[in-house]
């Protein structure tokens, strides 16, 4: 049994929920992480996520991180 280490009580305060659908190899990570330092998923999303080199913008360094910018309305059809 892998024993899973807590936040310190209090450093948690003012934290949020993030829920989100992701595809299963994503969870598998985010557990697989947590399961090897003995995280909560919590934690190692957290720390996942806090990895990401940013750029001055503070947005992650993807090549194609401006390619979603204009993606236009989405195509619902209007009521009649």
């Amino acid at each position: 049994m892998t024993v899973v280490h807590r936040r310190e009580r209090g450093t948690g305060a003012g934290n949020v929920v993030l829920k989100v659908d992701v595809p299963t190899e994503a969870k598998a990570l985010v557990e697989r992480v947590a399961t090897h330092m003995g995280l909560s998923k919590g934690q190692a999303t957290e720390r996942l996520l806090l990895s990401l080199p940013l750029d001055a913008r503070g947005l992650p360094l993807w090549p194609d991180i401006d390619d979603f910018q204009d993606q236009g309305a989405l195509p619902i059809d209007k009521a009649s």
